[in-house]
């Protein structure tokens, strides 16, 4: 691997850590990138386009792959957000030998290629990609960013855990317009949001934390 190329996933992995007030092996990364990188940031409130996840029916109606569950999601949510933060013990997935693309995760989300739901799940791989799970409709704003681009904010005020089903294109916004789009490509996740889930993309921008770099050197060899 390439030295830019492992400093770009060193600072990605590191970006997290360094927008907040850290405990001990946080500081001990923001250290290490100083000290071999001379790394030095700041933090900027910068407007940037995003996408507003809002309920598309006026009555409130959802859609089919969008379904309340009794299950609660927000307990595991604030329970990792704390071990993020070093306020409590890691929260450890449950070791699986092989990954199950026939049974969706609980208080998770994910997304299933149509080549491997055709291989290894529900043999539906003609409908498209498959985002499925459960979770917040929080968390579910944040793998929508794998299909639109953009980050995408929960402005829908629907509390609780939702069981999620959508059938989409993962690769529309990625996908360069003079590429052949195959076959089993499924909607594009604008109209599978509004069509399968009863929620709305609204194109917008919002003040985010943006991470600035104020200077960074090339290490010298070891």
């Amino acid at each position: 691997m390439s030295r830019p190329v492992a400093l770009l996933m060193c600072l990605a992995f590191a970006t997290p850590i360094l927008a907040q007030q850290p405990p001990a092996p946080a500081r001990t990364v923001r250290a290490v990138l100083a000290d071999r990188f001379s790394l030095a940031v700041h933090f900027e409130k910068l407007e940037q386009a995003t996408y507003d996840l809002v309920v598309a029916r006026r009555d409130g109606r959802l859609g089919p792959g969008l379904t309340q569950v009794d299950t609660d999601c927000a307990a595991a949510e604030r329970a990792m957000v704390a071990a993020a933060a070093g306020l409590a013990p890691p929260v450890l997935p449950p070791q699986r030998q092989l990954p199950d693309f026939k049974t969706p995760p609980p208080c998770e989300f994910r997304i299933i290629q149509a080549s491997m739901r055709d291989r290894l799940g529900d043999g539906q791989g003609a409908l498209g990609d498959l985002l499925e799970g459960e979770g917040t409709i929080a968390i579910l704003a944040r793998p929508l960013l794998i299909g639109t681009g953009r980050p995408v904010i929960d402005k829908t005020n629907l509390a609780g855990t939702y069981r999620v089903k959508m059938n989409f294109d993962s690769a529309g916004a990625r996908r360069p317009p003079d590429v052949v789009v195959p076959d089993n490509t499924g909607p594009s996740v604008f109209s599978a949001v509004q069509e399968q889930l009863g929620l709305k993309l609204e194109s917008s921008k919002t003040l985010t934390e943006t991470l600035v770099i104020d200077r960074l050197e090339r290490p010298s060899e070891n």
